[in-house]
C-alpha cells in the first residue's frame, strides 16, 4: 500500500450512528479499484454508538477512527487535518450521502482534466423520505439549494462565479492547499446547541481571496438525504436565522468606523434593523402559514444577521478583513 493516500475523505458526525452505517454502506459500494483511499471519520464527541459503527466499518474499509469533543464540523474537520496523513486529494462530504459508484473515479478524472486548479465541487440531488406530504414551498429550486443543500450549478464542468461555492455535502481539494497550515475557522460552528451556517464557505471565500478558483464537475454526484423533519416551515425558518448568524462572518464589519466613533449610533440602528426585521416577520407568518415562507424565510436570515453583530460587538471581536 502507498504510504500517501490518492484520496483521503473526512467526515464529520454526530449522534447519528444508524445514518453514519447506511452512508458507509454506500461507500463500500463505490468503484475504489486501484485507488488508496483513507477514511477519516470524526466522532463529534456523540453519545450514541457512533464509535462502535465506525470501528465496525474499520474492519471492511480503510476507516480510521478520531474523536473531537470541541462541537461544530469545523472543529471536527481541523481535527483529521491536523492527526491524517493527507491524501492528494481531500474529500470532504456529510455522514448522510449516497454516492454515485463512479464518484471517486470521477474526482480524480477531473483533477486530472484542470491541472492548475485545487478547488472543487459536485452536483447533489435530494433523496426526499418516504411517505411524507411535500409542502409546495420545498418544490422551489431556490429553496431546495438553501434548505437541502441541493447544488446542481450547470449542466457541464466549468468554472465557478466569484460568488458562487460548493455545497458541503461533495467538494474536494488538493492536499497542497493544507501545506501551509490553512484551516477551517473554528469560530463559525454548525452543532445543535451553536448553529451557524457558512462552515466552509469561509473557507472558499479566503482561498478566492488569495487568488484560487473553484471548478464545478456535475458528473461527480452525491444524493443528500432529507430528514422529515426538515420540511417543516419551523425548520427552515431556523436555518434561516442560522445563515444570517453566518453572513456576520462573511461581510465586513457592517460599518465597524461607526460602531467606533459613534457606538451609540450603530446600536441604535442595529437595534433599528432588528425591528423592522420583526415587522416583516409578523407579515410573513400568514404567508409561511399557506406554504409560502419565502418572506418569513429573509426576514429571519437578516435578523439572525444583526443579532450576531450584535453579539459580536460586545465581545470586540473585528470581523473585518
Amino acid at each position: 500500500m502507498k504510504n500517501e493516500p490518492d484520496i483521503t475523505m473526512i467526515i464529520a458526525t454526530y449522534n447519528r450512528a444508524a445514518i453514519l452505517n447506511d452512508t458507509l454502506e454506500s461507500m463500500s459500494k463505490v468503484d475504489m479499484d486501484g485507488i488508496n483511499v483513507e477514511f477519516a471519520i470524526v466522532d463529534n464527541k456523540s453519545t450514541d454508538n457512533t464509535k462502535d459503527v465506525i470501528l465496525n466499518w474499520s474492519k471492511r474499509l480503510n476507516v480510521r477512527y478520531l474523536f473531537e469533543k470541541r462541537p461544530g464540523q469545523n472543529p471536527a474537520r481541523n481535527r483529521a487535518l491536523a492527526e491524517i496523513k493527507q491524501g492528494k486529494i481531500i474529500v470532504f462530504t456529510d455522514d448522510d450521502v449516497v454516492p454515485n459508484t463512479n464518484w471517486l473515479k470521477v474526482i480524480l478524472q477531473t483533477c486530472e482534466q484542470w491541472p492548475e486548479y485545487s478547488i472543487f465541487g459536485g452536483r447533489i440531488y435530494p433523496i426526499w423520505p418516504d411517505n411524507i406530504d411535500f409542502p409546495k414551498w420545498a418544490q422551489e429550486q431556490a429553496v431546495q439549494s438553501f434548505a437541502f443543500a441541493v447544488h446542481n450549478y450547470k449542466t457541464h464542468q466549468c468554472v465557478y462565479e466569484k460568488n458562487d461555492y460548493p455545497f458541503s455535502p461533495n467538494f474536494w481539494v488538493r492536499g497542497k492547499i493544507f501545506n501551509n497550515k490553512k484551516m477551517f475557522d473554528n469560530k463559525i460552528e454548525w452543532h445543535p446547541k451553536n448553529q451557524i451556517m457558512a462552515t466552509e464557505t469561509k473557507f472558499f471565500k479566503e482561498l478566492i481571496d488569495d487568488g484560487y478558483r473553484i471548478v464545478y464537475c456535475p458528473e461527480a454526484v452525491v444524493g443528500h438525504k432529507i430528514r422529515p423533519e426538515q420540511l417543516t416551515v419551523k425548520s427552515i425558518l431556523k436555518r434561516s436565522y442560522s445563515c444570517g448568524r453566518g453572513t456576520a462572518y462573511l461581510r465586513n464589519f457592517c460599518r465597524a468606523d461607526l460602531l467606533q466613533k459613534t457606538p451609540l449610533l450603530w446600536y441604535t440602528m442595529r437595534y433599528g434593523a432588528i425591528a423592522k426585521l420583526g415587522m416583516k416577520l409578523g407579515m410573513g407568518i400568514l404567508p409561511a402559514i399557506f406554504e409560502k415562507p419565502q418572506t418569513a424565510m429573509y426576514a429571519m436570515e437578516w435578523l439572525g444577521y444583526n443579532i450576531e453583530l450584535l453579539r459580536l460587538a460586545e465581545e470586540n471581536k473585528s470581523i473585518a478583513k
